[in-house]
């Protein structure tokens, strides 16, 4: 995709320059050679930041993107897809496939990583933080702490129904053939512990911009706690914007994972 800042940055310096020289010839001051500069400045800057923000609400709901789940350097599950007003299911990422993403992400190989998705973004497990509501996991409420509980375990599909089994009193004699049949159903959407995960930051995803909105993703980008790659002209001003500024301009509660329902 080209970079329309960076177009539109290469148009305006050419231009002033080429303006300054046909402005010196005339014999105008620097004063205003430098007044005039800096008001188109401010002009392309905000036709830069319209087009983007433009850009962002329409394909952030339409194109598709790859969440990945980070703890420090280490990837700890992701997941794809379109996401936005469709019913479109998220794509779990397999150990496999994450293990691939791990690989180019050690060797900073933002652009193998995207591939086709329209954005990258890597969300640290931290951003989760402010989560205060409860999560519906296979029609059984959970807690912030206790979701990520899960997604540290070596083995979560195992605990997570060990733990279900013993929140639902399911009899000695019957676990077994419960268990067996509460794995089957969950490997259904998560064939492997670390599509599960994946599935887990799905619902913390999803929990976080309803309580938070859009606010959500602008202000743990701003804590760095959130990057987004391609990183374009809206989001190197946000850092430096107000976020609740900047949320009166992008649609308010868009949910990147509208069809997590607590399935997992």
């Amino acid at each position: 995709m080209v970079d329309i800042s960076l177009v539109v940055l290469v148009i305006f310096v050419i231009s002033t320059v080429f303006g300054i020289y046909k402005l010196i010839k005339f014999g105008i001051t620097l004063a205003a050679l430098l007044s005039v500069a800096f008001s188109v400045a401010l002009l392309v800057m905000g036709v830069a930041l319209y087009m983007d923000v433009n850009e962002f609400q329409e394909k952030f709901e339409t194109a598709p993107k790859l969440f990945l789940l980070k703890e420090n350097r280490t990837l700890l599950a992701g997941f794809s897809g379109r996401l936005g007003t469709t019913s479109e299911q998220a794509e779990l990422l397999t150990a496999a496939a994450l293990a691939d993403l791990q690989a180019d992400y050690d060797a900073n190989k933002l652009d193998g990583m995207r591939g086709g998705n329209y954005k990258l973004f890597f969300v640290d497990l931290v951003a989760f933080g402010n989560i205060t509501g409860r999560i519906m996991v296979d029609d059984t409420e959970y807690g912030r702490e206790e979701i990520i509980q899960f997604i540290h375990s070596q083995a979560p599909l195992d605990d997570f129904t060990e733990d279900l089994l013993a929140r639902r009193e399911v009899q000695v004699q019957q676990r077994d053939a419960a268990k067996k049949r509460l794995l089957k159903g969950l490997r259904e959407n998560a064939p492997d512990d670390t599509a599960f995960r994946a599935n887990l930051f799905t619902l913390l995803l999803a929990q976080a911009v309803k309580e938070q909105g859009s606010r959500f993703l602008l202000y743990e980008f701003q804590r760095d706690h959130i990057r987004i790659y391609p990183e374009t002209a809206l989001f190197k001003l946000v850092k430096y914007i107000p976020p609740r500024y900047l949320s009166q301009i992008l649609q308010e509660e868009t949910t990147p994972t509208s069809n997590a329902t607590g399935q997992a």
